[in-house]
This record gives C-alpha cells, structure tokens and sequence, in this order.
C-alpha cells in the first residue's frame, strides 16, 4: 500500500469505498494522520468520488441504458453482417442479369428472322400469282382514319411461305416516300419504299420461314425511307 512513504491511489480508493480489510485500513488511516500528502490525495477522491455518486442515474434509468447499450451492441453486429448478404444479393442479381442475357440471345437465335425476297410490281410474272388458289389466306387492308381512301388486300400462301400485297388510293407524293414495313414475331421491323404508280403498288414476299413475320405496316417517310416508321401510317395488316 505505500509506496515511497506515500499511499497508491488504489489502496486511497479502495479505503474510501470500503473495499479493503480491515487491517488495510488502520493502515491506510494511521498513515494519512501523519502525511498531508496523502491526506489531500484522499480529500481529492473522496470528493470526486462522491460527485460521481451524486451523477449516478436512478436504478431504473440505468436498467434503461443497458437496454439502450446492448440494442445499440446488437445494431452494430448485424450492419457488421449486412456487408455479406449484400455481396451474395449482388452476386445473384449479376449472375440473373447474365443469364436473362443468355437467355435474350438465345431468343434472338431463336427467332431470328430468315431471309426474304421482295419483288414490286412488274417484277412480279403472272405465274408468280396465287390470289385464286384454296389454300391461300385472304386479308383486307385497315387504312388509317386520315388516309381511308386507301384500300387493298393482302393473300398469304403458307404452304410456299408468300404473301402477296395490293394497295390502291395511295396519294402521289414529292416531299416524303411511302414505305413499307414488316414485322416479325420480335416486333422488329424491315423497310421497303413501295414504288407507287397511279396510287396503286403490288409488293410480293417470298420468305424462307413465313411463320416468323406477322404484320405488313404502310406509313409516310421522309424522301428515301427511315430505319424505323416515323411518319403517320397510312394501313397496316395482320397475317399471322
């Protein structure tokens, strides 16, 4: 307990909080009667310890505070969990984002359009015509509400994949062209400007796989067509 003629701290603390035997504390106070010292170090902590008594919060709102404390102790531990949850979420949503690619491609593959050969007007010989045979589909052409002026029709030979188009009432135009668009089963879309002469144009397919296409669309396009259909459509058809 004395070290250098004089009291530790500890065993100064100890005696104020009663922790020491009892021969530690004759000790402790014969010592102090005889060395102002240690007598101002125990003043010191006898003060300062019952200041802190004084601060000590009610039992209750202790009870409160370690709730409070190991609630907090809990949070910490599971955001220190959340990191790996995140990482193998992540994992899983690159790796699904992957296989939806895959999966796309192979779709695309799938359903990639086959070949196709047009042929327009003069081009088409008469014994290129089907119009009168019993298996051929035949389609009427909706014209758009602003252009009902336009009709035709549309027959569709499944069994040598043609389809065969005939539009009249098409208007003569000197600033924009009509094109002709075909969509396939993906709604992807193929341009064709139609040679019109007199408002009437014949247009026949000639596919490899008639069974990937479903609709013949008509619209106004600027002088020399666009990649996808930006003008107002004048008919379309379904024949699928």
């Amino acid at each position: 307990m004395v070290q250098k003629h004089h009291l530790t701290e500890e065993a100064i603390i100890d005696y104020i909080e009663g922790n020491s035997g009892e021969r530690a504390n004759r000790q402790v106070k014969q010592h102090m009667d005889h060395c102002e010292t240690c007598h101002e170090l125990y003043q010191f902590w006898k003060e300062t310890l019952e200041h802190d008594e004084a601060l000590a919060p009610t039992p209750e709102l202790k009870k409160n505070l370690d709730k409070a404390i190991k609630h907090k102790s809990q949070k910490k531990k599971r955001l220190s969990i959340v990191p790996k949850p995140l990482v193998t979420i992540g994992s899983i949503v690159i790796v699904f984002v992957f296989i939806m690619g895959l999966y796309d491609i192979v779709q695309n593959r799938t359903y990639q359009p086959s070949g196709y050969e047009i042929l327009q007007n003069e081009e088409i010989q008469s014994d290129d015509l089907f119009v009168n045979s019993s298996y051929v589909e035949e389609h009427e052409l909706n014209s758009n509400r602003e252009y009902d002026n336009v009709d035709g029709k549309v027959w569709v030979n499944s069994q040598t994949d043609e389809v065969l188009l005939e539009v009249e009432g098409l208007t003569s135009l000197e600033t924009n062209d009509h094109q002709l668009w075909i969509m396939d089963k993906n709604d992807r879309m193929e341009g064709e400007l139609l040679i019109v002469e007199d408002g009437v144009t014949r247009v026949l397919y000639r596919f490899d796989d008639l069974s990937q296409y479903k609709l013949l669309k008509g619209s106004i396009e600027p002088l020399g067509g666009s990649q996808q259909p930006t003008g107002p459509a004048t008919f379309f058809v379904h024949f699928e």
